[in-house]
């Protein structure tokens, strides 16, 4: 190509250049050694470091000793042309991030379309002034140590979020392995648990009916011995005995078989009220000295849709419990209302809320009161705080089910030393 005309006014711009500063590294290509010195001269002066390649060959071989900041790169050259080296400077991984630009004597379009096509940022042409072409290189460099700068932060980001997602992962990782093993604990505690109470209850059934089958024994062998001596006296005695064993032997197939939910809690609809009572006229002998039992119903009730054998279930299980926490006598009140629960109102039991109006049954007592701890256990299949033989732990749970079966709920309040209230909210006829 023609040797490049000395730029206008360089030496007063050379002149007046401040001292040197490195402003970065450019490789300079030519093929003419006129404008090659005359470039390089300029940049020099205005604070680049410059490496000068005259043939596009040398170019490549020097790119792979160090990277410049920028190429300037002639067009037209020998051998091997200024879009020939452009675009191998871009197919290489390793030096396609540095910025090209074009110099050229001829500003023609074409060789703009094809410079840029080949991964030029800029084309300036041999008629440019020194402050333009100082001034693009400047920005093009400035923009190239951006853009490092950037992808440094960018992969240095990457990194860091590769890190937290792996820091995350093995977090999460960790507490699943925490949840499978307190998991694994609550099934085996609740198995512990199962084995207990399996353990708590064929304890109880043996005890109750090994105490059953020895009376029976018993008095089915006196009345054969009164056979066989001829005394008839005593039989309709030992007989009796026989019968109330088997009767109370009867009372505890009937707990373990409402307990299963054999039958469901449907039935006609009925007055409460008078299952209420009967229950409790009936069980008034069972109370012992100083105990006194009242009943009462706020009336008119509307009626209830259970099976009456399954109110006199819970009243009668409800009432003997609270017997059972009085010890030197005291008062249980059974009551028989309409209420309407609160929305924040729980079952003890299944532990939902409920609200609306339901037909509530409560037995309330003044004996020793439930600690706290126990609350949340009243309702456990085989769980008591009786002595074995005196309770299988049943009678609750059997309330419950009931109770549930019949779409109502359970509420139980308690103060150690005080006394006890447990109330069954039942939905009356046409509520549900």
């Amino acid at each position: 190509m023609p040797a490049i005309q000395p730029l206008p006014n360089m030496d007063e711009n050379l002149s007046s250049s401040p001292a040197f500063i490195d402003r970065g590294e450019v490789l300079l290509v030519d093929d003419s050694a006129t404008s090659l010195a005359a470039l390089s001269t300029a940049l020099t002066q205005a604070g680049y470091v410059v490496r000068e390649a005259p043939s596009g060959e040398l170019a490549l071989m020097t790119l792979k000793v160090r990277l410049p900041e920028l190429v300037l790169l002639d067009v037209r050259m020998p051998a091997m042309d200024g879009f020939e080296i452009c675009r191998r400077i871009k197919a290489e991984a390793g030096t396609r991030d540095i910025p090209v630009i074009f110099l050229s004597a001829q500003d023609e379009t074409p060789d703009k379309v094809r410079g840029f096509r080949a991964g030029a940022v800029d084309f300036i042409g041999k008629n440019f002034a020194e402050e333009e072409m100082l001034a693009r290189i400047d920005t093009h460099i400035e923009l190239g140590r951006v853009k490092k700068v950037l992808e440094a932060e960018r992969a240095a980001l990457e990194d860091r979020v590769r890190e937290r997602t792996e820091e995350l992962r093995q977090d999460i990782a960790k507490r699943l392995a925490a949840e499978e093993e307190n998991r694994s604990l609550e099934r085996a505690l609740w198995q512990a648990r199962k084995m207990e109470a399996i353990g708590l209850l064929a304890g109880g059934i043996a005890h109750d009916f090994n105490h059953l089958l020895s009376l029976i024994l018993g008095y089915a062998q006196f009345a054969q011995s009164a056979l066989a001596g001829g005394r008839t006296e005593k039989l309709a005695g030992y007989l009796a005995e026989i019968l109330k064993a088997g009767d109370e032997g009867q009372a505890v197939v009937a707990q373990l078989l409402a307990f299963s939910r054999a039958d469901e809690a449907a039935g006609e609809a009925i007055d409460i009220g008078g299952a209420i009572a009967e229950s409790v006229d009936f069980l008034l002998p069972a109370m012992g000295a100083g105990i006194r039992l009242d009943f009462a119903a706020a009336g008119p009730l509307p009626p209830l849709f259970i099976k009456p054998v399954q109110v006199r279930q819970v009243a009668t299980n409800l009432i003997l419990n609270a017997r059972d926490a009085i010890t030197t006598g005291g008062n249980i009140a059974v009551r028989l209302s309409m209420a309407r629960s609160h929305p924040a109102q729980a079952c003890v039991s299944c532990r939902k809320p409920f609200a609306g109006d339901h037909l509530v049954l409560s037995v309330e007592d003044d004996g020793h009161g439930i600690a706290p701890e126990i609350l949340d256990r009243l309702f456990d299949p085989f769980f008591t705080t009786k002595d074995i033989g005196k309770g299988v732990g049943l009678g609750l749970p059997m309330v419950h089910g009931i109770v549930h079966s019949a779409g109502g709920h359970v509420t139980v309040e308690s103060l150690p030393g005080v006394g006890s209230r447990f109330r069954i909210w039942l939905p009356a006829a046409g509520t549900v």
